[in-house]
């Protein structure tokens, strides 16, 4: 649950920076100014956070259906959600340090909760089959 929220989260901030840097884009055409290089910083900003989104969702998804790929899944988008945080200190200081914390928390809670003796016996519980499995196709 945890992770759909941060997943929810990045992409209403990366619509927030595609919006921020359409804005800036905007200015420059009107204004006859030129900041592309930071029209182009938003942008991959705004990319970082939704791959990251999606890999938090998918993680998530495969994570609960007892999946170990979707704990690999989940434990990068968290590191990238970190990466960004750490990135988000260093470019835009004390104006965006409230959703950085956030961010931090969240995902270091996500990881330590994925990564916990428990539950790595429930992964390994979960994917061994109680009865042979039938039907032609192996379960991953």
């Amino acid at each position: 649950m945890l992770c759909y929220v941060m997943g929810g989260m990045l992409i209403v901030a990366g619509f927030v920076l595609f919006v921020g840097a359409s804005i800036v884009r905007s200015i420059d055409s009107l204004t006859g100014s030129n900041n592309i290089g930071t029209t182009i910083v938003l942008i991959i900003d705004a990319l970082a956070n939704c791959g990251a989104a999606g890999l938090l969702i998918a993680g998530a998804v495969m994570f609960a259906g007892g999946r170990t790929r979707g704990r690999q899944l989940l434990t990068i988008g968290a590191a990238i959600c970190l990466v960004e945080c750490v990135y988000w200190i260093f470019l835009a200081r004390a104006n965006t340090i409230i959703w950085t914390v956030l961010f931090v928390i969240l995902s270091i809670v996500a990881l330590a909760l994925a990564w916990t003796k428990q539950t790595s016996e429930w992964l390994r519980v979960t994917m061994m089959p109680s009865s042979p499995q039938t039907g032609g196709y192996y379960q991953f």
